[in-house]
């Protein structure tokens, strides 16, 4: 499972080098791994000035999201808030320095309005947080002088003139654009000062052939171009600091004056870069990989792609090379039912259909936008693939399928874990000779475990242990089962199969926090959390509307181990499900939240202590209902985030 968990955290706090700093999600749509994540770091600001670094952060996270092109991919963005204490407020300068938290100084390198943070000290601040990748990285400082400065890092002050300085700074260190205006000091310095240019935005080519942006200049366009126009492209003479010998795409661009738009060529590199991070698919099912079926099964093909202007793109799929199912085209009615326009999002790939062999089936989705022109590698598209082998057989006449429950145990070792079985004979004659064994991981080999069966009325263990067992067509088997397994691992949580098997049957399929169990093995006294999820109206299942309303899940747990603090965690899921959570502790009477709702829940937990929960997804994307995959789990972990405990539910999303 892809961890969403820190990263949604209200307040996740570290000491470093840097001093003491808070990470606090600020607006939030997914896994930060499928995110573009964008962090707003403080620099000089005190403690007592906290609170007005908290304002500036929530406007500059507006600015950002509510200016092209960013508004068109709200939902590829992750926005942190980082609180870093300086000793002193505002700003250092040349020969006046100050004891601020990133050492920032205004006037660098000899120039005024160049504003400098100390990398070293940032990258410490953000390494305490290795499960984000920060990909947007705004330092805001202390002080209303005008500055600012690209590379790594962008920075900004608080100056009136600080919504265009940063958009332009974040020109630099997130799409890797020059600057297009011309500053003889600087050129003077050429190019060892800040090398040549870097051919986004910014050419030594003088024709209109080998222009980078050739393909967005008209033809009518004269070549050099000198018309003051706005957002014409061509190639007019002045950039990268030297008014003569280099070239830039339009007139005047935000990254030639303030208050400017970015203009076609500096927008689409930028959309280059959201689709190179952010991806255009959040999670798919099965994982990609082999898979092989019989020639009268059938594998469904799902996949999650992301949104945008509130729609989902569209999925082509297609089996060795051909295409199979695409898109509707033009007005065609959009027939998935999940919500944000989703449309081919799932794919039946049936055996019957094609002989005994092995096939490519590929998922592709692509970023259809008129802001990208020059995309010769593909980078707005994203393709997932299979490789899936027909196998000249028959599907069993036993066919199985099971589950797990409690899904998440942690218990003192010496011990043994112990969790409860189900499995159906979903098929059509007796399923004979069964047994159950264990496996590490969806790869591991499996092997023994102990089981004896149950009534499934009382949960009364009976009969002998570990025996072999038949099952009658539509028939049911309960088991409890459990070991100690210590030596897979000490202190950690090990993510262990049951595996369900008979001479007449495929095994049942492996489906996580269906079929699955979480046990951690602790040497010593530790919180050992039995949870359960419930859902209404549909059993196991979260439904969440795509109009941006949450769905609701219960929550209730029991500690049968020591007393300990942990914190309820939620966590998206090897889908990487495009969710947003929020948990709160409930009053078991009424069901009424007793805490605030946050994105993770700390909680004392006395021995033998039954508590409640709930928790709020809100869906900012389609989730197909594959409750094999698009799971999401509710875990208790220690400050070491080793898991406690836990519970999962299915999710999907709704019209």
């Amino acid at each position: 499972m892809k961890a969403f968990l820190a990263a949604l955290g209200a307040a996740i706090v570290f000491c470093g080098a840097a001093g003491a700093q808070t990470l606090t999600p600020i607006y939030l749509t997914g896994d930060p791994e499928t995110r573009i994540n964008y962090v707003i770091m403080a620099d000089g600001f005190t403690a007592d000035e906290m609170d007005a670094f908290a304002e500036a952060a929530e406007y500059f996270r507006d600015l950002l999201l509510g200016s092209s092109p960013y508004v068109r991919y709200l939902r590829h963005f992750n926005i942190y808030r980082m609180d870093l204490v300086s000793n002193e407020s505002g700003v250092s300068r040349p020969g006046n320095p100050r004891d601020t938290a990133l050492r920032s100084e205004l006037g660098c390198f000899g120039i005024d309005r160049l504003l400098c943070a100390n990398g070293s000290r940032a990258g410490q601040a953000l390494a305490a947080f290795p499960y984000i990748r920060f990909d947007i990285r705004l330092i805001v400082v202390n002080t209303t002088d005008y500055g600012g400065g690209g590379g790594f890092y962008a920075t900004t002050t608080l100056h009136p003139a600080a919504p265009s300085v940063f958009q332009h700074e974040i020109g630099h260190s997130f799409a890797f654009l020059n600057d297009e205006y011309v500053d003889p000091n600087i050129c003077a310095q050429q190019p060892g000062l800040y090398g040549p240019p870097g051919e986004r935005n910014a050419t030594a080519q003088t024709t209109r052939e080998a222009s980078p942006w050739a393909l967005w200049i008209d033809p009518q366009t004269p070549v050099p171009t000198t018309a003051p126009l706005d957002a014409v492209p061509g190639m007019y003479e002045g950039a990268h600091y030297c008014p003569t010998g280099v070239f830039r795409p339009t007139f005047n661009s935000l990254m030639r004056s303030l208050n400017r738009p970015m203009e076609q060529i500096n927008t689409e590199h930028f959309v280059l870069r959201f689709n190179d991070i952010g991806l255009g698919i959040d999670g798919v099912n099965p994982a990609p990989g082999a898979a092989a079926m019989p020639r009268d099964g059938r594998i469904r093909f799902t996949v999650i792609p992301k949104t945008i202007d509130g729609a989902a793109f569209g999925v082509t799929w297609r089996v060795d090379g051909d295409i199979v199912q695409q898109p509707a085209q033009g007005d065609a009615p959009q027939a998935d039912g999940i919500g944000f326009s989703a449309d081919g999002t799932a794919y039946v790939f049936r055996g019957a259909d094609w002989p005994p062999g092995v096939y490519q089936v590929t998922a592709t989705v692509t970023d259809a936008t008129e802001l990208v022109r020059n995309d010769p590698t593909g980078r707005t598209s994203r393709t997932v693939s299979w490789t899936v082998t027909v196998e000249d057989r028959q599907t069993p006449p036993a066919r199985l399928v099971s589950s797990v429950l409690p899904y998440a145990r942690s218990v003192a070792s010496p011990g043994a874990a112990t969790a409860f079985a189900s499995v159906i004979n979903a098929g059509s004659e007796l399923a004979e000779a069964c047994t159950l064994q264990i496996a590490r991981g969806p790869a591991g080999a499996p092997g023994p475990v102990d089981y004896r069966a149950t009534d499934p009325a009382t949960n009364t263990a009976i009969g002998p242990d570990n025996p072999e067992f038949d099952i009658p067509a539509g028939g049911l088997a309960t088991f409890v089962f459990g070991g100690d397994f210590t030596a897979l691992g000490s202190d950690q949580a090990l993510d262990l199969r049951l595996i369900a098997d008979c001479a007449n049957s495929d095994p049942a399929a492996q489906m996580p926090g269906v079929n699955s169990v979480l046990w951690t093995f602790t040497p010593g006294a530790a919180p050992d959390i039995v949870s359960i999820a419930a859902t209404s109206p549909d059993a196991g299942v979260v439904n969440l509307p795509s109009n941006g309303a949450r769905g609701a899940v219960a929550l209730a747990a029991v500690n049968i181990g020591a007393a300990g603090d942990v914190v309820l965690r939620a966590d998206l899921g090897a889908g990487n499900l495009p969710l947003e959570p929020e948990i709160c502790g409930t009053d078991p009477a009424t069901g009424v939240c007793v805490t605030p709702r946050m994105a993770e829940l700390p909680v004392s937990f006395g021995a033998g202590e039954v508590r409640t929960f709930a928790v709020f997804l809100r869906a900012h994307g389609p989730v197909q209902f594959a409750p094999e995959r698009y799971r999401v789990f509710f875990l208790f972990e220690d400050a070491n985030r080793v898991a406690r405990g836990g519970a999962s539910v299915a999710a999907r999303t709704r019209e």
